[in-house]
């Protein structure tokens, strides 16, 4: 029998700082916005609408889940082994139904749960956020959740785009199945957002169930994956700047060379630059944020990729705004693989996007950042 699988909240948080901009030498590359905030998560549960609004810091964790609701879920559940304390459950008394909240990687997402598909059925399904951000406003996605015949269904999503989106690309529903041995169904869809700097988003909406040992589950899965900045085209000298952990800005200057050799010819105060494979850089900062630059391509055609790593400080998220109950910090996740978003910002390293879903994935962007789609989704364990 399967266990009772958390919910994937993968924090949408542009995992700090990542970049875009610069094409000629001398050239600046502006960091992406840390998406430091709120977003709001709108699904069904037990035939009523609740709304989960997840707050994330400026490294993408986990501060503040909070869930208003017309059924009754308290918090149950705060793992601080987790992603570092990123993930919150929330289950029905019955223990019937369960949400999940988890960030991880700079991405975010929220899953229900419950035995049976109409419990989570229907038209008050949505995403609310600041995508990139900006400032400029909040984007919004509307989709019904749909049980005809007890297979799952998504309605084409409608996206309502800020001023800082340009374009937002509906993948409609793709009918599936269960592809862990077991009967059931899934639907899944998703939208991609691009925003006025070529930097691009991914939500991604699931929606399955499935039989096992004769027992019956459903679950709706939404998720946002991290931002993939666009590249940096071109040879010469270029400028990062980003937000570190105790909000004070971090500037490298650095120089793309023929056959993309990265170099720091100046270091800042405090900075250790260590040398990579392949031409690239590690810049450490003293208080121990990573920013690791890498570059390939000839002349024009050399596209700069940078990937930041923020090891903030760690604490445990607030539930409803409140300071956890000790007597629900487990200390374990149960051997539920609910990981996240593992995104890779360049799509390089770990093959992209996999997948905003260690609850059984959920699709995911294969290779290089786009939305290939490496499967992850139809309830697999594993991180998507």
């Amino acid at each position: 029998m399967r266990k009772s699988a958390l919910i994937t909240a993968s924090a949408f948080i542009g995992l700090a700082s990542l970049v875009a901009g610069g094409t000629a030498a001398s050239a600046s590359s502006a960091h992406a916005p840390k998406v430091a905030g709120v977003t709001s998560f709108t699904l069904n549960l037990l035939g009523a609408p609740i709304t989960v609004d997840v707050t994330t810091g400026v490294d993408g964790s986990l501060a503040d889940a909070t869930i208003t609701q017309t059924p009754s879920v308290p918090a149950n559940k705060v793992d601080p082994t987790a992603a570092n304390y990123n993930m919150v459950q929330f289950s029905n008394l019955a223990g019937t139904a369960s949400v999940t909240v988890r960030t991880n990687h700079g991405g975010q997402s929220v899953t229900v749960r419950s035995a049976s598909l109409a419990d989570l059925a229907g038209l008050a399904n949505g995403w609310k956020g600041d995508v990139f951000g900006s400032g400029k406003g909040d984007t919004t996605v509307a989709f019904d959740i749909t049980a005809v015949g007890g297979v799952p269904g998504i309605s084409p999503p409608v996206c309502t785009p800020a001023s800082d989106v340009t374009s937002c690309d509906v993948t409609p529903a793709v009918v599936g199945h269960d592809d862990d041995d077991n009967e059931g169904s899934s639907a899944s869809a998703s939208v991609l957002f691009t925003s006025d700097t070529g930097a691009t988003r991914t939500l991604r909406i699931r929606v399955g169930m499935h039989t096992e040992d004769g027992n019956t589950q459903a679950v709706v899965h939404m998720s946002l994956s991290r931002i993939k900045e666009a590249d940096i085209v071109g040879l010469g000298d270029q400028t990062w700047t980003g937000t570190l952990c105790d909000l004070s800005t971090g500037t490298i200057n650095y120089n793309v060379a023929e056959g993309g050799v990265v170099t720091v010819p100046t270091p800042g105060l405090g900075q250790t630059v260590t040398s990579g494979e392949h031409g690239g850089v590690t810049v450490t900062f003293a208080t121990g944020e990573q920013v690791r630059i890498s570059a390939s391509g000839t002349g024009d055609t050399t596209l700069t990729r940078i990937r930041v790593n923020l090891h903030c400080p760690k604490t445990l998220p607030t539930i409803n705004g409140i300071a956890p109950d000790p007597s629900i910090v487990s200390g374990d996740d149960d051997g539920d693989d609910d990981h996240g978003d593992h995104s890779d910002d360049n799509g390089g390293d770990n093959g992209g996007d996999h997948g905003n879903g260690g609850d059984h994935g959920n699709g995911g962007n294969g290779g290089n950042g786009g939305n290939n789609g490496t499967r992850g989704g139809n309830d697999v364990k594993g991180h998507g």
